[in-house]
């Protein structure tokens, strides 16, 4: 399917390529890096060629009927005043999040500075409570958004907003102390360099290298004897290969029998929160060993649990529909489109760790939000 997929496109960053081409990694991985993980031999097998099928199909079928941005004349710009407007709120508001939250970790733990960081973040230890920031929140996804369309427009006056946002999201990170936090920006970035002639295969090449030696050291730093260096081979092998052998050996989960209650959970949550008497899965999952521990089940594991194997096909074919819409619209053309699928194309590369286009829900129509505004003002500003 990568070669394929390579064929038709000419691109590694067309959805089924891409998709292909990172379970190509994982696989070869899997089985050429030494492991004492348990053999995969029972349903993920099955799986993966279900939703890689699937997904290959849906993603290419509906970029080749998709229209063209072109034809449309959807190329437009983003408003101007709407830009302003949200790097004032990102400059305003983001230093109190980022100052105050390197204040509240230091004046609690100094010592353990960025494991404390973490535990507030992942809600790992409930008695770790950090600052509350309410309607704040919401501007941080406002933050990567903006860097990203600064990024995609950027002219010789408008870089120094860039390497703001930029260092702006960079702290953020810092603060989740989330390597995916970090690697969705570096993604993100790469994609709308790239689609733009800004950056080469080689250069990625090397981006990507430099950010495995820092996700190395960021886990140094981040554990709790952070004197204590982290072993390479151990390191990939939890962090991409685990989750495949993790739902390979994935029991029955007892569950409420509620209809896709781990797909759908974010509407069980919108449905909980005004009263309703209704589940609301954990996004964190529980850890099993393999025998190593991980909680990473990949992003199988919603789809099968409610749906089984059939829940995989369909939900398959509905994300390569979703990317191959977005990448055909890209390619020809529109700035709205390259924007939302350098934001949400990072999910397929997260494939192997967990399943984040419904999982993360309310964040992605945050994202959807802040990205499509801008451009559906300007349209209509045009239009009249």
């Amino acid at each position: 399917m990568f070669g394929i997929g390579y064929y038709c496109s000419r691109s590694f960053f067309a959805p089924y390529t891409l998709m292909a081409g990172l379970w190509t990694i994982i696989l070869s991985l899997y089985y050429i890096l030494e492991n004492n993980f348990f053999l995969i031999q029972n349903k993920f097998p099955i799986a993966i060629l279900i939703w890689g099928v699937c997904f290959f199909v849906g993603s290419y079928f509906m970029q080749a009927i998709s229209k063209s941005s072109v034809e449309e004349q959807k190329n437009v710009e983003p408003n101007n005043q709407i830009r302003r407007v949200f790097f004032v709120f990102a400059v305003v508001f983001m230093p109190i999040i980022i100052c105050y939250s390197f204040y509240d970790a230091f004046i609690k733990d100094s010592s353990n500075f960025f494991l404390y960081l973490r535990m507030v973040n992942t809600g790992m230890d409930e008695s770790i409570e950090g600052p509350q920031f309410g309607v704040l929140n919401y501007f941080v996804s406002l933050t990567f958004v903006l860097y990203l369309i600064e990024l995609l427009m950027v002219t010789k006056q408008t870089k120094k907003k860039v390497y703001i946002l930029f260092t702006l999201n960079l702290l953020l990170n810092i603060i989740t102390m989330s390597k995916t936090s970090f690697f969705c920006l570096l993604i993100s970035s790469i994609v709308i360099l790239y689609f733009k002639g800004k950056i080469k295969i080689k250069s990625i090449f090397f981006c990507l290298l430099g950010f495995f030696c820092f996700s190395v050291v960021f886990q140094s730093i981040r554990q709790l004897n952070s004197e204590e260096l982290v072993n390479v081979f151990s390191f990939v092998n939890v962090y991409l290969l685990s989750g495949a052998v993790a739902f390979d050996y994935l029991t029955a989960i007892p569950g409420s029998g509620w209809f896709g209650e781990n797909t759908f959970r974010f509407f069980y949550a919108i449905l909980s929160s005004f009263g309703a008497d209704v589940p609301v899965n954990a996004t964190i999952l529980e850890f099993v060993s393999i025998p190593e521990l991980t909680n990473t089940y990949t992003m199988l594991y919603p789809f099968y649990v409610d749906f089984g194997f059939v829940g995989i096909g369909i939900f398959a074919l509905f994300q390569g529909a979703f990317y191959g819409y977005l990448y055909k619209k890209a390619i020809t053309g529109s700035n709205m489109h390259l924007l939302l699928y350098a934001i949400f194309s990072t999910y397929i590369i997260l494939e192997y760790a967990g399943e984040f286009l419904f999982t993360n829900a309310s964040l992605n129509l945050q994202y959807l939000f802040y990205a499509i505004f801008p451009f559906i003002i300007n349209k209509r500003i045009k239009i009249l």
